[in-house]
């Protein structure tokens, strides 16, 4: 696994980092470099930092692809310096998926948002793996600014990740109980509706929803994902079927989801994140 993550440019932060290699988040094989995220939103608009160019196929027998998100945003950065959180990362999963693979690959992902000494908002994240170590080099051309980041080769022990953002996801619905069940109590038929298009309820929850079931369904699902990718989807599928009902369903929404970015560090815009 690589991982790129962002902090400010504060020296406790960046003592942890250095220092401690913030094990077990994000591993000891450190490599860092300074950006400023690329402002080209009114005040009012979050500014992201985005990897993509991933290759649909395979490269020489190896498979590159994102593990949880493919963006991290300004405001989570900001927020991060004032708690004593894991700070927000993208991982990328490089390894070899065919049988003939070569020993080592070599490929470059794009990373859109940063501010360059030649004002592009563009660098490459070049990264080279080989089936004995793993390595990654980061862009050499950008400026000193007040943010660092710092490409990581990441260990961790992800399930355990997983299970804790779950929990908090679960704490939050149940700590929410009271007021949401009125919420959802007038628009049951539409909201099961919608959640059964998404794919989050079974079709006997549908024909006969209540607030509990359809709760239960949704942990059930969240219970079931293997990566904080997928936890992220399964979320946005919840949300976005929710907004969609309108009124005081949608204020739900947008209450669940400040809770939960709140509590969790999962990229939950609302611009639905997607799986390759």
């Amino acid at each position: 696994m690589m991982s790129l993550t962002a902090i400010q440019d504060m020296d406790h932060l960046k003592e942890l980092v250095e220092k401690r290699g913030m094990l077990p988040i994000l591993g000891t094989q450190i490599s860092s470099f300074h950006f400023q995220f690329f402002d080209d939103k009114s005040d009012d608009k979050d500014c992201f930092l985005k990897v993509h160019n991933f290759p649909s196929n395979t490269i020489d027998g190896w498979r590159i692809k994102p593990y949880n998100t493919s963006a991290i945003s300004r405001s989570l950065v900001v927020r991060y310096s004032s708690k004593s959180a894991e700070p927000p990362y993208i991982q990328v999963s490089v390894e070899p998926d065919e049988t003939g693979a070569t020993n080592k690959i070599s490929h470059a992902l794009s990373i859109d948002g940063i501010q360059t000494s030649s004002d592009a908002s563009t660098v490459p994240w070049n990264i080279e793996v080989s089936k004995n170590d793993l390595l990654s080099t980061t862009p050499s051309s950008i400026g000193p600014s007040d943010v660092a980041a710092l490409s990581t080769e990441r260990v961790r022990a992800e399930d355990t990740g997983i299970k804790s953002i779950t929990d908090s996801l679960i704490a939050v619905l149940r700590n929410r109980q009271v007021v949401l069940s009125k919420v959802f109590e007038d628009s049951l038929p539409d909201i099961a509706l919608g959640l059964s298009a998404a794919n989050i309820i079974t079709h006997s929850v549908r024909k006969n929803p209540s607030y509990d079931s359809i709760i239960r369904n949704f942990i059930t699902g969240l219970e079931m994902k293997s990566s904080i990718a997928e936890l992220e989807v399964h979320c946005m599928d919840f949300l976005e079927a929710l907004s969609n009902i309108g009124g005081p369903v949608t204020g739900a929404a947008d209450m669940l989801r400040r809770k939960w970015m709140e509590e969790t560090n999962l990229q939950l815009g609302t611009k639905k994140v997607k799986l390759s």
